[in-house]
């Protein structure tokens, strides 16, 4: 039995004492799960496409330099944005796109075994046509794609995430829409039966105006997948480039969002 497959025991476990064991005793578990959740962040479940195709991306020769890039990249893009400092959002903008480490830091973290396991789950919630806002380096929108959803990618346009992105399609043959977000305002994006925003709602200066964007390009019981929306850095470690977004759960009921659980909500007007 294999990582993956000891994990989705574990959640599956996880869920049915949720349901069941009283709450005083669901804190008590709580530091076991929590535990868990941090090992599963340290473990790496290699994906060997996407190791081959950020070989080609970056002309790195051999595997095990690549590797060695992908454990160092968080540190180095952390002193690239301690250099850069930016004072506001046009600034912020420019980081993202002159940072060369962006694709690497994502790929390191999305082949953690918890994020692997995670963005699994999410490929199984996810309906009909999918909005993937923000999708970094475009890995989550090829796999969306490869299960017959129609997928729409948007990413800061000229990044290297976005470069990457439409490296990772064009060599896998995949016809899924690019969107830079620049031009975000007053497009015809269209409307959708899934919007996925993964690790992006802290990082945007006005989180509540981009839900409110979701709910109009969502259709009726369409759903949001969606991380940190409730970020807030007073009760969670802060980092960088992260912003408390404001929100909560009265916030997405008055946009018109009923809240699945944690990570899902459903349009509800």
């Amino acid at each position: 039995m294999g990582l993956l497959e000891i994990a989705a025991i574990e959640r599956q476990l996880s869920l049915w004492l949720g349901r069941r064991l009283p709450r005083p005793i669901r804190r008590m578990l709580s530091p076991l799960y929590t535990g868990f959740e941090q090992l599963q962040r340290k473990v790496t479940i290699w994906d060997d496409e996407l190791l081959e195709t950020l070989r080609e991306f970056y002309k790195i020769e051999k595997t095990p330099e690549l590797k060695r890039m992908l454990k160092e990249a968080e540190g180095r893009n952390r002193e690239f944005f301690q250099k850069s400092l930016p004072k506001n959002r046009d600034e912020e903008m420019k980081f993202y796109r002159e940072s060369p480490y962006y694709p690497l830091v994502l790929a390191n973290w999305h082949m953690t075994l918890q994020q692997t396991r995670f963005r699994n789950w999410v490929i199984r919630q996810s309906r009909g046509t999918v909005l993937d806002y923000g999708a970094g380096i475009g890995d989550l929108s090829l796999k969306l794609w490869q299960r017959n959803h129609p997928v729409t990618y948007l990413d800061v346009d000229k990044s290297q995430n976005l470069q990457f992105a439409t490296h990772l399609f064009s060599k896998n043959k995949a016809d899924i829409k690019i969107i830079p977000t620049e031009s975000i305002e007053g497009i015809g994006m269209g409307t959708f039966d899934t919007i996925i925003c993964l690790d992006v709602i802290e990082h945007l200066p006005e989180p509540k105006k981009t839900v409110e964007m979701f709910h109009d390009h969502l259709h009726r019981e369409g759903r949001l997948i969606a991380t940190n929306i409730y970020y807030n850095p007073r009760k969670a470690p802060d980092s960088h480039e992260h912003k408390p977004t404001g929100l909560t759960q009265e916030v997405m009921k008055g946009i018109g969002f009923r809240e699945v659980n944690g990570f899902m909500w459903l349009r509800t007007g």
